[in-house]
């Protein structure tokens, strides 16, 4: 279901149409909203466009689910006295 702009949240992955008449005219995903404006998620480039609404994005992020490095350590785990 498509929302009208001005009522997503900032640093959301979101699908962006310009709809006119009914009709998607343009749609770019995925997208987030930052002050100043749009960015694409991936190339991090300025949204061209004026969107005119927006859904949550089903697109998959070009990270996919790499697992996180072990850095050592958990914020659970007490560190040994020196």
């Amino acid at each position: 279901m498509w929302h009208p702009i001005g009522t997503e949240n900032f640093d959301v992955r979101l699908e962006l149409a310009v709809i006119v008449d009914g009709r998607v005219e343009w749609r770019m995903e995925p997208c987030r909203r930052v002050i100043g404006g749009w960015v694409h998620c991936e190339t991090h480039e300025f949204v061209p466009r004026r969107p005119t609404h927006w859904r949550i994005s089903e697109a998959p992020s070009r990270l996919g689910s790499a697992p996180l490095p072990d850095i050592g350590g958990s914020a659970a785990t007490p560190h040994p006295e020196p």
